[in-house]
């Protein structure tokens, strides 16, 4: 059984966060491994900045086994491995109930990554339409929102 529990270099990356965010900007919640999954699209270049090398092999590798991980409600359970579960955290922002939405109600983030289309985070607004709530990312939003976050990266880059 491998269970992603918080580990130290987690632990680190959430207490730098809590140096800038409270502890109650975030929600922990549990997620499971997806079996089968596979990579369309692997931007070298940015895992090169965040310190992730190796051969292409070995990198893909990498994500598959750290972010194939989606919540309980995903899919049907033969597609899932329950023995083997992360925690993930959600944003929050907005509110669950007067405000559409109480944060990242599809998102998860692990200190290193986020991972879009993890499945319902305990953050979805309990007045969200039902094509808006099933924790989902369909392909031809990722393949959207790559293309614009290489657009906004390369002509909108974050000053620090």
């Amino acid at each position: 059984m491998n269970n992603h529990k918080v580990d130290s270099t987690f632990q680190e990356y959430i207490d730098n966060f809590n140096m800038i965010l409270p502890e109650a900007s975030f929600e922990p919640f549990e997620t499971y491994r997806l079996k089968n999954t596979e990579l369309l699209w692997v931007n070298k270049a940015l895992l090169s900045k965040y310190g992730i090398k190796g051969t292409i092999d070995e990198i893909e590798k990498f994500l598959l086994d750290e972010y194939s991980y989606v919540s309980s409600d995903y899919t049907i359970s033969n597609r899932l491995d329950v023995d083997d579960k992360k925690i993930f955290l959600a944003d929050c922002y907005g509110s669950r109930h007067e405000v559409c939405h109480g944060g990242s109600a599809r998102c998860g983030f692990d200190g290193r990554f986020q991972v879009k289309g993890v499945g319902i985070t305990p953050l979805l607004s309990q007045n969200m339409s039902k094509t808006h709530s099933n924790g989902k990312l369909f392909i031809d939003e990722a393949i959207s929102e790559a293309i614009w976050g290489e657009i906004c990266h390369k002509h909108l880059p974050l000053v620090q």
